[in-house]
């Protein structure tokens, strides 16, 4: 029984049963998209300079971030100074936009410092229980973005670290990043064709199931925070499963009898 019926969404049941198939999840492989970036224009790098000085100036994290989000969908070499500023941010959703600006203007030689942030976040993990600090998933989300979109090798264990925390708890599971966060993280590990993911987006494909007899088994609106996840990325999943291994299923069932018979692969 899905999760959904076991709940008793009825009025949800009702639509799935009216409407014409197929359902909301991907039952097609498809690459997950990234963003179209533009050449910008001298009139918009005269605008955009401005306006990044401007809320520098008067410390307007608002208006920064507008002038960040303008340069992720621009792309000019006069970019890179505001960019590289804003990455240093002390506000986790700045610094954010200011690596998925990077990513756009193609600022390859920011890698290491994106690798670090990935790399460190790990480490915090760690240290938290010491009292310390943690990444904040939307830091995470973009380095990934911008490691997907500039393909850049050596990140695998990283990124598969960050997709298996994201569904540990609710919070993450529900948070505002986690879509951006999937994307990036399928995107990255089918790009890079790594066979350590396999387990972890083979649990992704068919819908979220809930536990009742178990007692770990979270809440229901972790379990619809999963679903609507799994609504959209099913797809993706489906298209990095076929670039690692070649193969091709349709069945959440098949892929876990060809990952049962593969398992040294993994490892």
């Amino acid at each position: 029984m899905s999760y959904l019926r076991s709940l008793g969404l009825a009025a949800l049941a009702l639509v799935v049963l009216v409407a014409p198939s197929p359902a909301v999840a991907g039952t097609e492989a498809e690459e997950p998209p990234t963003p179209t970036v533009l050449e910008a224009t001298p009139k918009e790098v005269e605008r955009l300079i401005a306006a990044a000085e401007k809320a520098n100036a008067e410390k307007d994290d608002k208006y920064l971030s507008r002038v960040l989000i303008s340069m992720g969908e621009r792309r000019d070499k006069a970019f890179a100074p505001v960019i590289k500023k804003a990455m240093g941010h002390k506000k986790s959703k700045v610094q954010a936009l200011a690596i998925r600006a990077a990513a756009s203007n193609q600022m390859e030689g920011e890698t290491k410092r994106v690798l670090k942030l990935l790399k460190a976040s790990k480490k915090k993990k760690k240290a938290k229980k010491k009292g310390g600090g943690d990444v904040s998933g939307y830091v995470a989300a973009a380095a990934i973005d911008f490691l997907a979109r500039l393909a850049i090798e050596g990140a695998e264990e990283q990124v598969v670290y960050h997709l298996n925390r994201l569904f540990l708890v609710e919070t993450r599971v529900s948070a505002s990043y986690a879509p951006d966060l999937i994307r990036a993280a399928v995107h990255y590990l089918g790009q890079m064709k790594t066979m350590s993911a396999v387990p972890r987006l083979v649990d992704m494909l068919g819908e979220p199931q809930a536990n009742p007899s178990d007692p770990k088994n979270p809440p229901a609106t972790y379990w619809e925070a999963r679903y609507e996840l799994w609504q959209a990325s099913e797809g993706w999943v489906r298209w990095a499963l076929q670039e690692i291994t070649g193969q091709k299923y349709r069945s959440q069932r098949e892929w876990k009898a060809w990952a049962a018979a593969n398992e040294k692969k993994f490892k």
